[in-house]
């Protein structure tokens, strides 16, 4: 009998033993948070997005079976858009810290998805936010189907030991004899050649300019003229070319076949406009010309503009007729639609109020005409630093107070035309 009770009483606390020692030995990450940032696509097309949720949501599901909190999306999309972050530049690793920060993040995890010729490359990073600097890095490539979960398994099974180990408490940390290296690792389900090592050389005239594979992978900088790096041949690269003081431009080269050394040619960068000083004619004010300066709130996209016309009116019927002086003041915003600010040809719309002051040389009152221009379209010849355009305009006259033109459309021979060019810096 005292064997039997002695017999239920070892078994009782094994099994409460073996019930409360996930609680007494495992540790506390519950107080700690995680971001998991969307991933960039940057496949041939847009509709290969579904590969870069599917990873995205089967990563945060690995993520999940851990007890630390993963920041909801809802949360990090509204503090995204608060920083004007756009999706492509959550692989850049200060802008990732920044946003982390913000949302009180311990650990960030972002990263990217490609998808071509029916294979996935996917990389995944991992930002200490407290240390400031990028802990872990993985790359898997393999075939873009069913066995995508298979690789999302084993990043999954790298990131989230690392992860802990970010986690632990500082004395565990402090303890441990060595940082943490930044690997990197691929795996492939098959082995697919993609060609021979050959030499390519970038030739450009934008020197110190940063060259990046895929907007992410840094591969080195213009010097005197050129950039040479090791790539395969019979493959197609995407680049972003970035400098201070210039629009970041991409390109898609194909390389040629193998064993065949390449020199390609990058397009110089635009240079980013802040302001600009304009000269005009316009159609119904001929005997005349204008001058304008404009201010840009976004470089090459979104101005505000102040524009001064001189002009003069005089009737050639008859000879006896004294000339009418006039002074069309006017302020606009304008923005560009369609094409970026590289484009040799572009699209502006412009709107604002102006003002026409009326002066005859016979005695008479100061006459004054307020209009709202309503929309200015114009067709632009855009080169580096040189913009010459071609504008129609539509103004409306208020017809208050001391004014010559009523109510109505100003209208001259036709449509009101404006030919013009501007000089940016």
């Amino acid at each position: 009998m005292l064997r039997r009770c002695y017999s239920c009483i070892l078994l009782l606390f094994f099994i409460t033993l073996a019930i409360a020692a996930p609680v007494l030995f495992a540790e506390d990450y519950e107080e700690k948070r995680v971001s998991v940032f969307l991933h960039a696509n940057f496949s041939e097309t847009r509709k290969r997005d579904i590969f870069r949720d599917v990873v995205t949501d089967a990563l945060i599901a690995e993520l999940k079976q851990v007890n630390f909190t993963l920041v909801p999306e809802e949360e990090w999309q509204e503090a995204r858009r608060q920083e004007g972050i756009q999706d492509d530049d959550l692989v850049r690793g200060p802008v990732v810290l920044r946003l982390a920060k913000k949302l009180g993040a311990d650990v960030a995890i972002t990263g990217f998805v490609r998808i071509e010729d029916n294979e996935i490359l996917f990389g995944i990073k991992c930002y200490d936010v407290a240390g400031e600097k990028l802990s872990l890095s993985i790359l898997k490539e393999g075939p873009a189907g069913l066995q995508v979960y298979g690789l999302i398994n084993d990043a999954a099974a790298e990131l989230v030991p690392h992860i802990r180990e970010l986690l632990r408490p500082p004395s565990v940390a402090e303890a441990a004899p060595e940082e943490k290296i930044i690997k990197e690792i691929v795996y492939r389900h098959e082995t697919v050649e993609m060609g021979q090592k050959i030499q390519v050389t970038f030739l450009s005239e934008n020197e110190g300019a940063e060259v990046y594979l895929a907007g992410q992978k840094y591969i080195g900088e213009i010097r005197e003229g050129k950039l040479a790096f090791t790539a395969k041949a019979n493959t197609r690269l995407i680049l972003e070319v970035r400098k201070p003081g210039f629009h970041d431009s991409h390109h898609e080269l194909s390389l040629k076949e193998e064993d065949e050394d390449e020199e390609l040619r990058l397009p110089s960068l635009m240079p980013l406009a802040r302001s600009g000083l304009e000269l005009e004619y316009t159609s119904f004010q001929f005997l005349g010309a204008g001058a304008a300066y404009r201010r840009y709130l976004i470089p090459d996209k979104l101005y505000l503009r102040v524009e001064d016309y001189l002009y003069l009116s005089y009737p050639f019927i008859n000879p006896g007729a004294k000339p009418v002086f006039h002074n069309d003041l006017e302020f606009q915003i304008g923005t560009y639609i369609f094409t970026p600010p590289a484009s040799l040809f572009r699209f502006g719309l412009t709107t604002g109020v102006g003002l026409i002051l009326t002066k005859m040389v016979v005695p008479t009152p100061l006459f004054m005409d307020l209009y709202w221009n309503i929309l200015d379209f114009s067709l632009e010849l855009n080169f580096k630093k040189l913009v010459f355009y071609l504008k129609t305009e539509v103004k409306y006259t208020i017809g208050i107070g001391n004014n010559l033109l009523g109510v109505g459309m100003i209208e001259g021979f036709g449509p009101l035309y404006s030919l013009g060019a501007i000089w940016k810096w």
